[in-house]
């Protein structure tokens, strides 16, 4: 919300990045290869650092 989304689409976001990474937990479960579980941690990786970016610039907002 602080970043100029309205409450709506605030929660949707999160609920997508919820669903996204929960999903990556269960397809990880029943991945056979070691590279499809690359491919499954690295997407959760780029997620988590996706929110880490929106989380920084929000900050650097606030600052201003």
């Amino acid at each position: 919300v602080e970043m100029g989304m309205s409450r709506g689409q605030a929660v949707l976001t999160i609920y997508l990045l919820t669903i996204t990474t929960g999903l990556s937990g269960l397809l990880l479960y029943h991945v056979a290869s070691w590279t499809g579980a690359g491919i499954v941690v690295a997407l959760v990786g780029c997620l988590l650092a996706l929110i880490a970016i929106l989380e920084r610039t929000a900050l650097t907002r606030e600052r201003s």
